[in-house]
């Protein structure tokens, strides 16, 4: 007799930088989504699986809204609908701040008829605690059905919780993907999504947004290694200088860091080469 079986999608969003990659790595349990304070660090929908025994999470971390900008947020809500399919959506926002942003994406929500919790996160970052309780209130107006939840994905407060009343949403339904299976990102993409984690981490303030990582060239030698070669595109001299830095600084740190995460996650020795070139440039 087949043991039933539990699957649904769970849709992490919200607007930028408010924490929700954070949380989609700890819901899996795996660091495949990159996190950083600078805004718009996920760029593209990035889906996490967790598999335990009879339940299937499929977790998407979707790249934040930001409502100022209003053709991004069309585009981002009307042609890439995530939320479909969804079971449930986890709308993340940050403690003790409501912005208009946050509003629309509530209605936007609301009108989807789709279950939801509002997971209000970073609480760790209070230190006045009664604070939250008039917060709470104030989000339990426009939310008078759904669940809220204090959180602090990067401490892990209050996470089991989340995780407990998730489980009770997903419908019975077969497993989509193997019990192994962590990721449907090819290793072309994170490869190149753990690059940019190190440029952000890096370059801070001065960090060139539109520079281009080209998808990387990868060897396998006798299952033991992976040779990889990734080209940075950048626009001109000047940027080019700023991401190499004085006396190659910098792009020794993108290399070391970039290649302990890389052997962390394949379990395999990464033997790794960072080429800048100028946009018009040919190889």
């Amino acid at each position: 007799m087949i043991e039933n079986q539990y699957c649904g999608i769970i849709t992490i969003i919200g607007r930028t930088n408010v924490g929700k990659s954070t949380l989609f790595n700890k819901l899996i349990n795996q660091k495949i989504s990159i996190t950083s304070h600078k805004i718009n660090t996920t760029q593209k929908n990035i889906v996490g699986i967790l598999t335990k025994k009879i339940y299937q999470y499929i977790f998407i971390d979707s790249p934040g809204f930001d409502t100022q900008k209003k053709i991004f947020f069309k585009k981002k809500i009307l042609k890439d609908d995530i939320t479909n399919k969804s079971c449930l959506i986890l709308f993340v926002i940050q403690a003790l701040k409501w912005t208009l942003t946050d509003q629309k994406i509530l209605e936007w929500i609301i009108k989807k008829n789709v279950q939801y919790f509002i997971i209000i996160n970073k609480i760790d970052l209070i230190k006045n605690k009664k604070l939250l309780l008039p917060f709470i209130k104030k989000i339990s107006q426009k939310n008078i059905f759904n669940k809220i939840f204090l959180l602090s994905a990067k401490k892990d407060f209050f996470l089991k919780k989340l995780i407990s009343e998730i489980k009770k949403k997903i419908p019975k339904k077969k497993h989509i993907y193997l019990l192994k299976k962590k990721t449907t990102c090819t290793k072309k993409f994170l490869i190149k999504e753990i690059l940019r984690k190190s440029l952000l981490k890096c370059l801070h303030q001065e960090i060139p947004y539109n520079i281009k990582i080209l998808p990387p060239l990868i060897r396998k030698y006798k299952d033991k290694a992976y040779f990889i070669k990734i080209f940075i595109k950048v626009k001109n001299l000047r940027y080019k200088k700023i991401l190499i830095g004085k006396n190659g600084k910098k792009i020794k740190f993108y290399r070391k860091s970039t290649k302990y995460i890389l052997e962390k996650m394949f379990k395999k020795k990464i033997y790794l080469i960072i080429i800048i070139i100028l946009e018009k440039s040919t190889f």
